[in-house]
């Protein structure tokens, strides 16, 4: 399937196991000094953005922690935390969930082009 930038929105938007696959997987872009730091400090459009390093780093080792435990994915954040994550971020004409803004990000990893 061809995925569009849109439809991968949609689905990080609404669907928790792509919500915490991403989070864990653009952790993973992070450099090991950011990840170790909880931090981002290359802006390359690689991995994490300056205010979600903290939290998504966070909820990277959460996920993974629980995923190493036997929970599935989908099932690792909180309905808290997953809202979090999908804050409105106002950037534009009309918010978008914050996840969203990784959008180009993930369809990138989809299409094996990162």
């Amino acid at each position: 399937m061809k995925w569009t930038a849109d439809q991968v929105a949609y689905k990080l938007a609404t669907d928790d196991k792509w919500l915490e696959l991403a989070i864990v997987r653009l952790h993973e872009r992070q450099t090991e000094l950011e990840k170790q730091t909880k931090s981002t400090y290359i802006k390359n459009d690689v991995g994490l953005q300056v205010a979600d390093a903290r939290d998504f780093s966070l909820f990277a080792k959460q996920i993974k922690l629980k995923k190493a435990a036997g929970v599935e994915i989908g099932n690792c954040l909180n309905e808290l935390q997953k809202r979090y994550a999908r804050r409105p971020w106002h950037r534009g004409k009309t918010p978008i969930p914050t996840i969203c803004k990784y959008r180009v990000q993930v369809l990138e990893m989809i299409e094996g082009r990162m």
